[in-house]
């Protein structure tokens, strides 16, 4: 799915941890070094979800991840 595509779509939140096939409706990144990790449009596999995972635990600020829960397209 296109970004502009993903930003204008009806959303919800989902588990970060149950987000795994689900397609991003916002940009998932750590800081530093303040890079996109995940972007809109884009499906969310488990090897993301594995790192990003790592990246909290290892005390990476991780943006866009809010108490377990991330913002994906709304299912039809």
């Amino acid at each position: 799915m296109k970004i502009y595509d993903a930003v204008v779509s009806e959303k919800e939140m989902c588990s970060w941890h149950d987000s795994c096939g689900r397609i991003a409706a916002e940009y998932c990144y750590a800081y530093p070094p303040d890079i996109p990790i995940i972007v809109p449009g884009e499906m969310i596999k488990k090897e993301i979800i594995e790192e990003v995972d790592i990246m909290i635990r290892s005390g990476l600020t991780v943006v866009g991840i809010e108490n377990g829960m991330f913002k994906v397209v709304k299912e039809d």
